[in-house]
């Protein structure tokens, strides 16, 4: 384990339950702003909890194949970002007469002529803490595409910054008008994220570990890149759902402990009150003599 650039380590007790994040979507992900560009981080050597899953593979093909899922990020990027408006309603007034429903009510708009293929998100006030008394709006958007080159800059998403992203966004809803308003009141996160859609890579059922591996006693995967029956990787979700089969498979092992502890206390107990008993005939036997 490394923590603050320091590796350590935690013994492993027969009694302890171990639960393994094999993979993070965030992983190496980089941020700008309205003035930087989110750069690509195209490091493979430290992937973080990847590195984890990869060294488990390496030593056991029950655990996976990860190399199914890494090493083609340019199938696996993603390019994001979140837009904050402050005091200046005008904005999402109106986007909102454009939808024809308030922000919030509706679902991912696409814009179907952006060459990033760009799909926006329109919170309404009351999804973030304190965006009324902030006079604050929000929307979120993804480019699905950010090597192409853009409408109105021309330039891949990825090597944008966030006030040209939010110039694209403008050219695509005609509001290029207002774009100096905008700009003034407007801030941009940008977030390039190299294994967002890793999840979605090409597999067969093995190349991804099950939630309790063959032959495991105290060891339990959960996640997005965890084999679990039934289920899609194709929401958050789908990760926090990996838990329940490794909280069952920990509460049954949790039980099974349980349960031999308490029948080797019952075992001991009849012997303990065996042995008196027969402690007591030897005595009445003695003082019978």
């Amino acid at each position: 384990m490394r923590r603050e650039s320091k590796e350590e380590r935690t013994a492993v007790r027969p009694c302890d339950l171990v639960f393994v994040t094999n993979g993070s979507l965030m992983t190496n992900a980089s941020f700008g702003d309205n003035e930087h560009v989110a750069r690509l981080d195209e490091d493979t050597d430290d992937l973080g909890l990847f590195t984890v899953w990869q060294n488990l593979a390496a030593r056991d093909a029950k655990f996976g194949h990860p190399e199914k899922f890494l090493g083609q990020i340019g199938k696996t990027k993603w390019m994001s970002c979140f837009i904050t408006m402050k005091d200046y309603p005008e904005f999402f007034g109106r986007v909102e007469r454009m939808m024809g429903s308030p922000a919030g009510t509706g679902g991912v708009v696409t814009l179907r002529d952006s060459g990033w293929e760009m799909s926006l998100m329109f919170y309404d006030r009351d999804c973030f803490p304190h965006q009324r008394e902030n006079n604050e709006d929000v929307l979120k958007g993804d480019g699905l595409f950010g090597e192409r080159l853009g409408t109105y800059i021309r330039k891949p998403m990825g090597e944008c910054t966030g006030n040209e992203i939010l110039l694209e966004l403008l050219c695509h809803l005609d509001m290029l008008d207002m774009k100096d308003e905008v700009l003034a009141h407007a801030h941009v996160s940008t977030c390039m994220i190299p294994c967002i859609t890793s999840r979605f890579m090409p597999r067969t059922a093995a190349d991804r570990p099950r939630v309790v591996t063959e032959g495991c006693t105290n060891v339990a995967f959960i996640g997005q890149h965890v084999e679990v029956p039934g289920d899609s990787r194709s929401r958050r979700a789908s990760g926090r759902r990996s838990r329940r089969p490794a909280s069952s498979a920990a509460s049954r092992r949790t039980r099974s402990r349980s349960i031999l502890r308490s029948t080797i206390c019952a075992m001991r107990s009849s012997a303990s009150r065996s042995s008196l008993r027969q402690k007591a005939r030897s005595r009445k036997t003695i003082s019978r003599r």
